[in-house]
C-alpha cells in the first residue's frame, strides 16, 4: 500500500534539493575571483567552498526524497525525513556560521547565493520534518 502523501513530499525534497544543487552554480553564481595570500599564492574565496559544500548536502536530498518516494516502511521514511531536516540544516549554517561567504557587502554571494540557500535550507528542514512527523505518526496507527 503505497501512501501518496510519502510521495509528493518526498519529491519535494527531492525538488528542493535539486534547486540547492544549482544554486551556487547556475540559478546565483558565487564568485569565481581567486583572492591572494600574503605569501603570494592563490587560494578560491569562501564562497567557492560554500558552494562545494552545499553540493553535496543538496545532493544528500535529493537521495533523501527519491528514497522516501521508493521505499515502503514507515520507519525507513521517518530517518529519512530526518536525514533530509538535518542536510537542510547544514545549508543553512554553511554561508553563515560554517565557512561563510565573501565579505562585501554588494558581492553576489552575500546578496543573491546565501539568502536563497537559507530559503532553500529552511523549506527542506520543514518538509523532512513534515515527513518524519508522518511517517512516526502512520507507524503508531499501525
Amino acid at each position: 500500500m503505497k501512501d501518496k502523501s510519502f510521495s509528493w513530499l518526498g519529491g519535494i525534497c527531492a525538488v528542493l534539493g535539486m534547486l540547492i544543487v544549482l544554486t551556487p552554480y547556475c540559478i546565483f553564481p558565487v564568485c569565481t575571483k581567486m583572492m591572494q595570500l600574503e605569501g603570494g599564492s592563490f587560494a578560491p574565496m569562501k564562497c567557492f567552498w560554500t558552494a562545494r559544500s552545499v553540493l553535496g548536502n543538496g545532493s544528500i536530498i535529493i537521495l533523501a526524497g527519491i528514497m522516501t518516494c521508493l521505499c515502503r516502511t514507515y520507519a525507513l521514511r521517518a530517518a529519512l525525513g530526518v536525514m533530509a531536516s538535518a542536510a537542510g540544516m547544514v545549508v543553512v549554517l554553511t554561508p553563515s556560521f560554517l565557512i561563510g561567504v565573501c565579505a562585501g557587502e554588494t558581492m553576489r554571494c552575500r546578496m543573491q547565493t546565501a539568502p536563497s540557500l537559507y530559503l532553500l535550507g529552511l523549506l527542506t528542514i520543514v518538509c523532512g520534518l513534515a515527513l518524519a512527523w508522518r511517517s512516526a505518526r502512520m507507524a503508531r496507527k499501525g
